[in-house]
């Protein structure tokens, strides 16, 4: 949502307003949109006291199919993580136009779970951020998710403008699943009709 500006700016702008937790998105394709390197995102996050905590992290988690490769992917991502000191990694679910059926819901749940017991075997929790347009969006949809991952591999991450936006309690969610916190955004929303 910034304009394409410097990556610099970016980082400027995040210690100017204190906001020094980076999760970066885009991963790996952001490092050649702003043609920079993992050692120039060190270098210019540790002049500034910024860190990278955490990837948004996707992929065609309800195609088996797939699988293999959305681990390779996870695991390059929390590799690259890694180099920061980082120990998250946040799981968006995918895009609803494109992950439809039953099938693909429980699929995608158990490439959750590997993606989960992936990133214990490497130090690292991984856990779902919840968006609209997204497979996990309403209520029936996080509480079928939560239920079909495991509590030990699979955590939650979850997004509070984006609970909110979807009709969801925000404090009844966080609290429910407050066993399973990961991480989380807090922003403001306001519906609009």
């Amino acid at each position: 949502s910034f304009p394409r500006v410097p990556f610099t700016d970016i980082l400027d702008v995040m210690h100017d307003t204190g906001f020094i937790g980076i999760r970066l998105t885009q991963f790996p394709q952001i490092l050649t949109t702003y043609n920079m390197t993992q050692a120039d995102l060190e270098r210019e996050t540790s002049k500034r006291g910024l860190h990278v905590i955490t990837i948004s992290f996707n992929g065609a988690t309800h195609d088996p199919a797939r699988r293999a490769e959305v681990l390779a992917s996870a695991k390059r991502a929390m590799e690259f993580l890694r180099g920061f000191g980082a120990d998250k990694l946040v799981v968006f679910s995918p895009n609803r136009n494109g992950a439809t059926g039953e099938g693909a819901f429980a699929a995608m749940c158990e490439s959750f779970n590997q993606i989960g017991a992936l990133a214990k075997q490497m130090g690292f929790r991984a856990g779902l951020h919840n968006h609209m347009g997204q497979v996990v969006q309403n209520a029936d949809e996080l509480d079928r998710c939560m239920a079909l991952t495991d509590p030990s591999l699979f955590w939650f991450s979850p997004d509070t403008a984006h609970l909110y936006l979807a009709g969801i309690d925000v404090v009844k969610a966080l609290d429910k699943y407050r066993g399973r916190l990961m991480m989380a955004d807090y922003k403001d929303a306001r519906r609009v009709s």
